[in-house]
């Protein structure tokens, strides 16, 4: 009787077994249908795969705004994007919880905003060249998504795409994106790296906002714009060069990165602007290479009466720093040293060139340029308005007179006396021409000399 109930009990437990699996080796098909042009099928194993040709829409295209699997959302664990699907519309799988997993096809151009938004299961992504536009807040509150690949020909990459994606610690930003928009990676809490390649000219408002694990940024050599608050609350950041060819840095774009020891602005750099560095309390050294740099108040607070130019928000929200042990370093009587002296901080000038060469040194340069096109032209009219003086005053019709010792020649006379002030006109100029020609010259031996 016991060898019975074990036989039958070991029976029930197999025939569980084989009922488990069965689903798993012979998927079924849950639910299906269209959308628009397209068709989607949903199996037993969680897998959504849509296929046809055109595009996915955005659900505000839809009846009911809904999409058909929508009531299937819980059960959804892969979703395959198939050949001839062209774009992912607005909503298509967000805060789909089980999601773990995308395939995105290589016809698929656009991704459009909060398509996979608050997708926690979601750990790695890889999207094909192909796309060329990701929408705003794509991925942003994708907890688990730790990898993450951009494409190379990616043109468009909009509002806090990857927002607060807590674990991602990684990421590589394409040659083709030439800028991006605003806090596309803010509160990323664990990202530790991010390199940005040559062709990126811009990094947008906000971008690493509170990335508070960053400690190494790669900037290229083709960015020329780093705006307001790009790296804000940065706290690890440590190893930062930025690159020549920088034009301006923006509104608080490193404020509060405690862990900066020190920056060298470069020479192209014409606006470091309020608040740029102001919290960075490691900051010992401050080398500006430009002697003409706009510097507006880097390390101290924004003034109130500058609100209706900074158009940011949370900046009123900052603390006032002590930047004491900050040293600046710059060229003597440039804007650094007048920066140093207006702020009360330590001023150490650079060895080289003095304040301003750079400029002025060209400013001669195409001023020197300038008066030797303009010598000969003003040779040129001087020459034309001598004969025609001395044409004008000559009288071909008059005869000839035999030459008397006891009276002067009134024609003469008057052509002498009339030629002379022509004669001086010509001298003046002339001398004027090689005095500012000589002065250049000079100024240009002596620079050269220095």
């Amino acid at each position: 009787m016991k060898k019975s109930r074990k036989q039958i009990l070991t029976l029930l437990l197999a025939m569980l077994m084989i009922a488990t699996a069965i689903p798993t080796a012979f998927a079924y098909t849950v639910s299906s249908g269209t959308v628009g042009n397209l068709r989607w099928n949903l199996d037993s194993t969680g897998t959504l795969t849509i296929s046809g040709n055109g595009p996915i829409p955005d659900y505000d295209q839809l009846p009911q705004n809904k999409f058909p699997w929508e009531a299937y959302g819980a059960q959804i664990s892969k979703v395959i994007i198939g050949n001839g699907v062209t774009a992912i519309g607005n909503s298509a799988f967000g805060r789909y919880r089980s999601l773990k997993e995308v395939s995105i096809a290589s016809t698929v151009k656009r991704i459009e905003g909060w398509a996979f938004y608050d997708c926690d299961a979601l750990t790695a992504l890889s999207i094909p060249e192909s796309v060329k536009f990701i929408g705003d807040d794509v991925f942003r509150d994708c907890d688990g998504l730790a990898q993450v690949v951009l494409p190379n020909g990616l043109q468009e990459l909009y509002w806090r795409c990857f927002a607060s994606c807590d674990n991602l610690v990684s990421v590589t930003i394409p040659s083709s994106l030439l800028s991006f928009g605003p806090e596309i990676f803010e509160d990323c809490m664990r990202l530790r790296t991010v390199t940005i390649q040559n062709g990126v000219k811009e990094i947008g408002q906000y971008a690493f906002w509170g990335c508070s694990d960053l400690t190494t940024v790669s900037l290229p050599n083709t960015l020329t714009t780093i705006k307001g608050g790009a790296f804000w609350e940065c706290g690890s950041l440590n190893n930062l060069t930025l690159p020549d060819g920088l034009k301006e840095i923006g509104v608080a774009a490193f404020c509060e990165c405690k862990s900066l020891e020190s920056i060298a602005v470069p020479k192209s750099t014409t606006l470091v602007d309020y608040m740029a560095f102001n919290g960075c309390t490691a900051m010992r050294d401050f080398t500006v290479l430009n002697p003409t740099c706009t510097l507006n108040g880097v390390f101290e607070q924004a003034p109130e009466d500058k609100a209706d130019q900074i158009h940011m928000d949370y900046i009123w929200e900052v603390p006032g720093y002590n930047h004491y042990k900050l040293t600046i370093h710059g060229y003597a009587g440039s804007t650094a040293e007048a920066y140093a002296k207006s702020t009360n901080k330590t001023f150490v000038a650079l060895k080289g060139e003095p304040a301003a060469t750079d400029f002025l040194g060209k400013l001669k340069e195409v001023f020197g340029n300038l008066l030797n096109m303009l010598k000969p032209i003003f040779e040129n009219i001087v020459s034309a308005l001598k004969n025609m003086f001395v044409s004008n005053n000559a009288n071909p019709d008059q005869p000839t007179e035999p030459a008397q010792s006891t009276q002067t020649n009134p024609t003469s006379e008057q052509t002498t006396s009339g030629s002379d002030p022509m004669n001086q006109l010509l001298s003046i100029l002339q001398s004027i021409v090689l005095r500012l020609v000589q002065s250049i010259t000079t100024t240009q031996t002596t620079t050269t000399t220095q």
